[in-house]
């Protein structure tokens, strides 16, 4: 397996005005992160503004973490991610996912249709994006049905795995989805960068905080939750060795967290750059 260098990203939340937007870009450069994210729900920033404007305030890459593509006519979503990439001097990496949350779709007035034809819309706008977009950015796409992971196999720059599951062995689940984009993937796949999306993260030797994981990841008991591959709690120095576990054993090299755990987070990147 031929091994990327590490990668860290931190998915932002509003601030209350373009300065303080800005601030935290340039916080999380100065923790040592390499690209600033942002999600797309309702409530939170719209992604491509955002993005621009932290992009002239940091020299970091810029992308998201994930676009619902269910919201987006193909053909428009072509046009403003081409004017995002420009207008970030190729800075800009580009996530997408098919939207999961039921309720956002209702408030936006959109039928929340089935897996696979949210998983065929994304397919559309992929096609629509290589015949318009050049140059592309780098593609992510979040991947855990099998579908999903053979799509990526095929058409992503970056493979985003998310782990919830109830099961025993989670990190059982991770390494199968892996292992079935390595299927899918043939000969590409050591081009693929893969990441894991950690929910939360505790740099301490205490009790852990799952405030923010429990509203993450509801209906979960809090054993289940710190059984997750992406759930970290310990040390800095514990932590920074299951990164590099991860990285040996699965080929996990690329590693995103939400802005509650930047801080605490950037004490780990500190012990592997």
């Amino acid at each position: 397996m031929s091994l990327h260098p590490f990668r860290f990203g931190v998915s932002l939340f509003p601030g209350e005005s373009r300065a303080s937007w800005q601030a935290k870009a340039r916080q999380a450069e100065d923790l040592g992160y390499d690209i600033v994210q942002v999600s797309d729900h309702l409530g939170m920033p719209a992604p491509f503004p955002a993005l621009v404007s932290a992009g002239g305030a940091t020299s970091l890459r810029l992308g998201t973490y994930v676009l619902n593509t269910s919201f987006y006519r193909p053909a428009l979503l072509a046009r403003d991610v081409a004017e995002t990439s420009r207008l970030l001097d190729g800075r800009f990496e580009l996530g997408l996912g098919t939207g999961y949350n039921a309720a956002e779709f209702e408030a936006v007035g959109l039928p929340f249709d089935s897996a696979g034809k949210r998983i065929d819309h994304l397919e559309d706008a992929i096609a629509e994006l290589r015949r318009q977009v050049d140059p592309m950015p780098p593609l992510m796409l979040a991947a855990s049905g099998q579908r999903m992971l053979r799509l990526a196999a095929r058409e992503a720059d970056i493979v985003s795995f998310t782990v919830i599951t109830p099961e025993n062995d989670p990190e059982n689940v991770l390494a199968d989805r892996i292992d079935s984009v390595r299927a899918a993937a043939g000969e590409r796949f050591d081009q693929l960068e893969l990441n894991l999306f950690v929910f939360s993260v505790a740099v301490t030797d205490g009790e852990p905080d799952l405030t923010v994981a429990r509203q993450t990841l509801a209906g979960l008991s809090d054993e289940q939750i710190l059984s997750l591959p992406g759930v970290m709690i310990g040390s800095a120095e514990q932590l920074a060795e299951v990164l590099l576990r991860y990285r040996e054993k699965y080929g996990l090299t690329y590693f995103g967290v939400l802005e509650p755990h930047m801080a605490d987070f950037a004490k780990v990147i500190g012990r592997l750059r």
